[in-house]
């Protein structure tokens, strides 16, 4: 278990004494509570200024990999997102792996940094027993995220990105926005997962299960490779703009082949496993544009990205994508609507008595209503499929008609500059 000193160095309009207490008292006391310090950087604290690597300097820095070891990055992070969950109505802004540049509280230069910023704070977690400055080199990997406030936004989330609505650091179209929304392979796997589950729990159907696998484990491989050797190339400055692109290469045949292709159906027998896999193809859609996005830009070919063949290729995607989510989404609410049985009624003699009985179920959860009188029951099977009409129409607008709201803007100024 790793020894985490815990810095809230700024409130960002909160009072930070405040806000350490409430954050705090959100932690959930592991084995990590015996390892951890806590310091309050504010103008009552007797701790001295904490001073560690900018982004920037990260990027043009040759030492960085010797103070960051992989590995213990990965699992600090893991530490941290379980022991130290956000506030409710706290989201993450930035997360990245950096190091102190100056010795702090007995630590000496080098010693390795999570600086964590979200709308309330920055916060940083020093890990005390991290690589020392003299260790052997390993391989570095900065991270940057914009994390969601909840995973079934994903596709609501990337859509604004692609028109640039989301704020520093995935402010910017293409590969940078991609990688600050997913910071990790693993993180990424698990929210897949996730989104696919959400729809699940709607529809019931069960079918693409294999399918959101096998596309998950795609795109769990591509957003490692964005992290840990595409954004590293890039941000060197060292790469041409032609070995940037054989590098994408790749990825582009993948989502098309093995991502877009296994979730779109438009075959009637195949029309089930469509519409169970839609949430995961409007996040898929959201990421093949970005990284045509991400093409555009560094086409050695033109000068404007706007010219690009791919910027044109963003259009043919939302071109195509458009209409398909949109029917798909109109039948999976027809779909789950159609799960509520209409009230059936039964009437037996006992005893030279009628005795009736009213009932409805809804076959995707389970829900039953049982009764004598037959208007209350159908009053209550009313009652039920509004509330399941509207969570749909929340559902459909957030994650399908939301994004391809962004889409359509994308339709003239497919790369977004400035």
């Amino acid at each position: 278990m790793s020894e985490i000193i815990v810095m809230f160095k700024s409130g960002n309009g909160q009072n930070i004494n405040s806000y350490a207490k409430h954050r705090l008292n959100f932690f959930i006391d592991t084995d990590m509570s015996e390892n951890l310090e806590v310091f309050l950087n504010d103008n009552s604290s007797k701790s001295s200024p904490l001073h560690v690597a900018s982004i920037e300097e990260l990027s043009s820095d040759s030492c960085a990999a010797q103070f960051i070891d992989p590995h213990l990055n990965s699992n600090i992070i893991s530490e941290i997102n379980q022991s130290f969950p956000l506030l409710d109505s706290e989201y993450q802004i930035q997360l990245f792996t950096t190091y102190l540049t100056e010795e702090w509280e007995g630590l000496r230069s080098g010693t390795m940094v999570l600086r964590q910023t979200t709308n309330m704070a920055t916060v940083d977690f020093v890990v005390s027993n991290s690589k020392d400055a003299d260790a052997a080199p390993v391989e570095t990997q900065n991270l940057a995220a914009n994390d969601l406030p909840n995973l079934e936004g994903a596709a609501s989330t990337l859509a604004k990105g692609l028109v640039k609505m989301l704020p520093p650091p995935a402010d910017i179209i293409g590969a940078t926005m991609l990688a600050a929304f997913w910071p990790s392979q693993s993180q990424s796997g698990a929210q897949w997962m996730q989104i696919y589950k959400a729809l699940e729990e709607v529809l019931r159907s069960g079918l693409a299960e294999h399918d959101i696998k096998v596309a998950s484990e795609k795109v769990d491989g591509f957003v490692l490779f964005l992290n840990t050797e595409y954004m590293v190339k890039k941000n060197s400055g060292r790469a041409s703009k032609d070995e940037l692109m054989e590098l994408l290469s790749p990825y582009a045949k993948d989502f098309y082949t093995d991502i877009i292709n296994i979730l779109k159906f438009t075959e009637p027998d195949k029309v089930d496993v469509g519409i169970s896999a839609l949430l995961n193809f409007m996040t898929a859609a959201c990421m093949q544009i970005a990284l045509n996005q991400e093409r555009a830009l560094i086409d050695s070919k033109v000068r404007d990205p706007a010219k690009s063949d791919y910027a044109k290729i963003v259009e043919t995607l939302i071109d195509d994508y458009i209409p398909y989510a949109r029917n798909s989404a109109r039948e999976l609410k027809e779909r789950r609507l159609a799960k509520i049985g209409e009230v059936q009624r039964k009437c037996d003699v006992i005893m030279d008595r009628s005795v009736c009985k009213s009932w409805f179920k809804d076959e995707a959860d389970g829900t039953q209503e049982t009764g004598a009188n037959n208007a209350a029951i159908k009053k209550k099977r009313e009652e039920h499929y509004n509330r399941i009409e509207k969570d749909l129409d929340v559902l459909l607008s957030k994650e399908v008609y939301g994004p391809i709201e962004n889409w359509e803007k994308l339709k003239g100024n497919p790369v977004p500059q400035g």
